[in-house]
This record gives C-alpha cells, structure tokens and sequence, in this order.
C-alpha cells in the first residue's frame, strides 16, 4: 500500500507544483513535480537511520536521514500531524522488519509478531531403509533393488567375502 503524503500549496515553494513524499513497505520516495518531469529521490525502508521533524505553528519540515551515506530527503511545507503520522508509519514498518524480516503490515501491527512456520514433516516409510538418498532414488526408479555385500579387507589390500 502506498501512503502519500503531500506538502501544502499555501507553504513556500510548493504553490504551484507540492512536493510529495510516498511511503510503501519498500521505500521512502520524495518527489517534487516540475514545468517538465519531476525529480524522484527514494531511500529503501531498511537504510532508513532516523526521521526528524521540525515543527513550525502549522507546517513541519521533514527530513529523512539514510544510513547508506546518501543525501536525506528534505521536505517541507507539511502538516504537523501529517508529519507525525509519515514518521509512526516509517517506525512501524522498520519494528515489523526487525520482528518478522518483512515491512508489509498489512494484517500484522508493530510488536505482534506472526506465527513461526512449523517446519514441514517427512512421511516416514518404514519399508525405505535408505531415506531417500540421490543414488537410492535413481535405482528404485530404475527398477534396481540395491543389493549391499558387506566386505573385510584385509592388510594385503585384497577383499575377502563376509561369511
């Protein structure tokens, strides 16, 4: 799911074209239309070091900071609670990423786990000695009985038959 999150077209800077910030379970994307294209910045969820907020009396100013070395993305001219609710969001996916390994919250919520996966059971065959080892598996296809003889060998080297 993605979660945007426009700056307002009354903040300096973003009458014409407002800078937009998108959150999904993957990255943090800034983009800022232009006359012609846009500019489009995004910071992968797991590089994600921390998010700043600098309140004003209505707007806030967000900054995101990367700890893979590249440039924060800036944006301001934001709400204070849409500010507020970008960083809980932010927050949320990075305590579901170091719970479950995965950001999607969808059916799951910060600090609730889900279920471990059971590792899955072998059906046990007690008429297969061999548990299904590669070489096995290709002589019962075959239509091979293996036929084990057990061997002394000797300190001469030479095989004697086992009695």
């Amino acid at each position: 799911m993605v979660h945007r999150f426009q700056a307002s077209r009354f903040s300096p800077g973003n009458r014409l074209f407002p800078t937009v910030l998108e959150v999904t379970h993957r990255q943090v994307r800034r983009i800022k239309p232009s006359m012609v294209g846009h500019v489009e910045e995004s910071i992968s969820i797991r590089q994600v070091s921390s998010v700043t907020i600098a309140r004003g009396a209505v707007w806030s100013d967000i900054i995101v900071h990367s700890s893979g070395g590249t440039d924060p993305l800036r944006s301001h001219g934001h709400p204070n609670a849409e500010a507020e609710r970008l960083k809980q969001l932010i927050e949320e996916y990075q305590a579901n990423i170091a719970q479950t390994g995965v950001a999607d919250t969808s059916g799951l919520r910060a600090g609730q786990g889900r279920r471990p996966r059971l590792p899955l059971l072998r059906r046990q065959n007690p008429d297969r000695a061999h548990r299904g080892s590669r070489r096995h598996r290709r002589a019962r296809r075959a239509g091979k009985g293996l036929d084990l003889e057990l061997t002394n060998v000797g300190l001469d080297g030479g095989a004697d038959q086992a009695p």
